[in-house]
Protein backbone atom coordinates (compact mmCIF):
# COMPACT_ATOMS: atom_id res chain seq x y z
CA UNK A 1 0.00 0.00 0.00
CA UNK A 2 1.55 3.27 -0.98
CA UNK A 3 0.59 6.61 1.22
CA UNK A 4 0.02 9.66 0.09
CA UNK A 5 2.89 12.46 0.93
CA UNK A 6 0.96 15.46 3.11
CA UNK A 7 0.50 18.65 0.99
CA UNK A 8 1.46 21.79 2.66
CA UNK A 9 -2.26 22.97 1.87
CA UNK A 10 -2.82 19.99 3.80
CA UNK A 11 -1.15 20.44 6.86
CA UNK A 12 -2.32 23.93 6.90
CA UNK A 13 -5.77 24.06 6.73
CA UNK A 14 -5.44 21.06 9.54
CA UNK A 15 -4.19 23.61 12.00
CA UNK A 16 -6.36 26.27 11.12
CA UNK A 17 -9.44 23.81 11.70
CA UNK A 18 -7.64 23.18 15.14
CA UNK A 19 -7.21 26.46 16.24
CA UNK A 20 -10.67 27.33 15.16
CA UNK A 21 -11.93 24.36 17.22
CA UNK A 22 -10.02 25.03 20.16
CA UNK A 23 -11.44 28.53 20.15
CA UNK A 24 -14.93 27.85 19.60
CA UNK A 25 -14.49 25.43 22.97
CA UNK A 26 -13.43 28.42 24.79
CA UNK A 27 -16.23 30.16 25.21
CA UNK A 28 -18.03 29.31 28.01
CA UNK A 29 -21.69 29.99 27.72
CA UNK A 30 -22.62 29.62 31.09
CA UNK A 31 -20.94 33.38 31.62
CA UNK A 32 -22.72 34.93 28.35
CA UNK A 33 -26.42 34.39 29.69
CA UNK A 34 -26.93 36.90 32.68
CA UNK A 35 -30.17 37.62 34.98
CA UNK A 36 -31.96 40.55 34.55
CA UNK A 37 -30.66 41.91 38.50
CA UNK A 38 -27.06 40.75 37.92
CA UNK A 39 -26.89 43.34 34.32
CA UNK A 40 -28.55 45.87 36.48
CA UNK A 41 -25.69 45.40 39.25
CA UNK A 42 -22.86 45.21 36.59
CA UNK A 43 -24.70 48.96 35.40
CA UNK A 44 -24.70 50.27 38.47
CA UNK A 45 -20.73 49.49 38.55
CA UNK A 46 -20.40 50.72 35.46
CA UNK A 47 -22.23 53.90 36.33
CA UNK A 48 -20.16 54.47 39.06
CA UNK A 49 -16.70 53.39 37.49
CA UNK A 50 -17.32 55.45 34.23
CA UNK A 51 -16.19 59.27 35.44
CA UNK A 52 -13.27 57.52 37.79
CA UNK A 53 -11.77 55.79 35.10
CA UNK A 54 -12.80 58.38 32.26
CA UNK A 55 -14.53 55.44 30.07
CA UNK A 56 -16.22 57.04 26.93
CA UNK A 57 -19.74 55.16 25.66
CA UNK A 58 -17.36 52.57 23.37
CA UNK A 59 -15.38 51.36 26.74
CA UNK A 60 -17.96 51.35 28.98
CA UNK A 61 -20.02 48.99 27.14
CA UNK A 62 -17.37 46.03 27.44
CA UNK A 63 -16.48 47.00 30.73
CA UNK A 64 -20.30 46.45 31.74
CA UNK A 65 -20.37 42.85 30.22
CA UNK A 66 -17.61 41.94 31.96
CA UNK A 67 -18.68 42.93 35.44
CA UNK A 68 -21.99 41.37 34.85
CA UNK A 69 -20.00 38.06 33.77
CA UNK A 70 -17.73 38.72 37.40
CA UNK A 71 -20.88 38.85 39.00
CA UNK A 72 -22.16 35.34 37.67
CA UNK A 73 -19.04 33.62 38.22
CA UNK A 74 -18.43 35.05 42.22
CA UNK A 75 -22.39 34.31 42.67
Amino acid sequence: MKTLPLSFGTVIVCLLLCTVSFNLSAQDPYLQKSHWKIRKMASDITRQYQPRLVMGARQAIPFRQKAAELLIHCA
